[in-house]
């Protein structure tokens, strides 16, 4: 004859009470009926709990029955690596076989989470981890003062990480004046669009999760300043449109399987280049991206002059050695009669000299003019008027000295 279901539930008190005596009482109702799959769980427990008492013959008992109807080994694994009353409680942690094998096993791990959560002090354990990622939300919330701590510089951090939780944990939105998140590897697919009050939010350390966007309310807090997100699902143009939303944002780790091309949003942030104007940061892009699978397009030639005047290092140089390199920089002497020679920046006392040999014969200023054919490359430009697009020869400072001797 089978349980009715009042008979089940008075079974289930008995096996999770914390008298011994109810627990063989529990078993023994067990034996006297046909087998329940429900019974793997709490069976497991009361297993565990005859052998933290040292109540072995019943221990052994328990574990007879449950190998009897779903072998497992030659032994019923523990719940605990150790035997609380043998170690002190803050040493006993999960034992590694429980989790990969709880399927297999039949049981329920939300159910163990809070039997151990009843059983233990909060504070007298490290099995904060499994009762988080398994326990109900008032669990969690009892959880979080004990992996909430401060730095010896009085920062208020909270770190999950490696939590394997899947899903955003709704209770740390209870948490808004921490001020270092770490919620790195947990598989998380999305997050919530409920940050407008993390204003004290400073570092954000997302890796190692499945996320293949930002919500908006994140991205608009403003004393966010480092923000890490490597082995996610962002693509590289997706990623690039949530940082235009971070301009205060400093620094960025966000490198995964295309690790070249995420580098160069590291490079951008790094270089404080998302407080300047797109167009400048589109030269950025293109002149870092070029040659990969996500290559920017090239700018015009009026907009990599107008970069070369950046102060934002190392945007200069990079629109320099662009320019330098480009097929047209290749000049043979003597000089053509009619070039107009723009020196921008400051140059060596040898270009100098240099331009004073040529400037007899050709026309020299500081200056582009409509009527410039070609433009020697110094230091520090500073541009005084628009450009307009143009076909010039682009020459270092070598170059010009090569060419008037």
């Amino acid at each position: 004859m089978s349980f009715t279901k009042e008979e089940i539930n008075h079974v289930l008190h008995l096996a999770y009470h914390s008298d011994l005596t109810n627990v063989a009482l529990a078993l023994a109702l067990m034996q006297g009926r046909p087998w329940q799959e429900q019974w793997r769980t709490p069976l497991f427990w009361m297993f565990n709990r005859c052998l933290w008492a040292e109540a072995t013959a019943l221990a052994a008992s328990i574990e007879q029955y449950f190998l009897q109807h779903h072998p497992v080994g030659q032994r019923l694994p523990p719940l605990l690596l150790s035997t609380p009353w043998h170690q002190p409680s803050k040493g006993l942690t999960i034992s590694p076989q429980l989790e990969p094998l709880a399927g297999r096993w039949g049981l329920d791990l939300s159910t163990l989470a809070q039997c151990l959560f009843e059983h233990f002090p909060l504070d007298a354990h490290p099995m904060n981890r499994f009762l988080f990622r398994y326990g109900n939300s008032h669990m969690r919330r009892q959880l979080l003062p004990h992996l909430w701590h401060r730095l010896s510089t009085g920062t208020p951090v909270l770190n999950l990480s490696d939590f394997r939780l899947g899903v955003f944990p709704a209770e740390i939105l209870d948490y808004q004046t921490v001020e270092q998140l770490d919620l790195s590897g947990n598989q998380l697919q999305r997050l919530p669009d409920a940050w407008t009050a993390f204003k004290q939010l400073k570092q954000l350390n997302l890796s190692d999760n499945q996320l293949e966007a930002l919500p908006l309310s994140l991205m608009q807090l403003p004393q966010l300043e480092r923000l890490y997100l490597k082995n996610n699902a962002f693509t590289f143009d997706g990623l690039l449109v949530h940082l235009r939303h971070m301009p205060h944002l400093q620094q960025l780790i966000a490198a995964n399987g295309d690790t070249e091309a995420f580098r160069v949003l590291e490079q951008l942030v790094q270089a404080g280049l998302l407080q300047q104007p797109i167009p400048l940061q589109e030269v950025f892009l293109a002149l870092q991206t070029q040659g990969t699978p996500v290559a920017h397009p090239m700018p015009s030639t009026t907009t990599l002059l107008q970069a070369l005047g950046s102060q934002v290092p190392p945007l200069p140089q990079l629109v320099r050695d662009h320019l330098l390199s480009r097929s047209t920089a290749v000049v043979q002497a003597p000089l053509p009669a009619s070039a107009s020679i723009a020196v921008l920046g400051l140059v060596t006392f040898a270009t100098r000299l240099a331009m004073e040999q040529l400037a007899p014969s050709h026309q020299l200023t500081t200056q582009l003019t409509p009527t410039t054919t070609h433009i020697v490359l110094g230091d520090q430009i500073e541009l005084q008027a628009p450009i307009t697009a143009r076909d010039c020869v682009f020459l270092s400072e070598q170059q010009l000295q090569m060419l008037a001797k």
